[in-house]
């Protein structure tokens, strides 16, 4: 019993550690709009300065920002919204009707840290808790596998 405690716990403090897991996801929502979660922590008690952008083809273009002087491309000013996640964790994009028909990176910007995602030509995660999770913490599969093991060895063994 206390070893399953200590795995337990030692497995909980990796998934509230930081750094872990990609910074920012993409996904397809059901209504087909894109979501883009831009997971940079966000200063508390200052105004964040933040930054969308999409690179294809060697091309980078800006989809949404607040930085003043810099302007979005205008085939996205109608297409897109920005709001803050909780708890200060960061910002979300929602991209309505943007077929991804190559391959293609989402760039994002909070405060001048940068954080970015690669989506392959038909290979959009759907957004679903699970999904975007397992694919923004690839290594936790594996992980859990291992737990899962490791404690049935240790529960058989005399």
């Amino acid at each position: 019993m206390a070893n399953s405690l200590f795995i337990s716990s030692i497995f909980l403090v990796v998934l509230v550690t930081p750094g872990f897991c990609q910074e920012t996801t993409v996904c397809k929502e059901e209504d087909g709009d894109i979501r883009i979660d831009c997971l940079i922590k966000i200063k508390p008690n200052q105004v964040n300065s933040y930054d969308f952008s999409i690179a294809k083809g060697g091309k980078e273009v800006i989809m949404n920002t607040n930085v003043s002087g810099t302007t979005a491309d205008q085939s996205f000013k109608e297409k897109t919204t920005v709001t803050p996640l909780d708890s200060a964790s960061g910002y979300r994009l929602r991209l309505k009707n943007y077929p991804i028909n190559e391959n293609a990176t989402f760039i994002c910007k909070i405060s001048n840290i940068a954080a970015n995602a690669v989506v392959e030509k038909g290979k959009m995660v759907t957004c679903s808790a699970v999904s975007v999770f397992l694919h923004g913490c690839p290594w936790l599969l594996s992980l859990l596998v291992v737990l899962h093991v490791t404690q049935s060895w240790v529960l058989s063994t005399p």
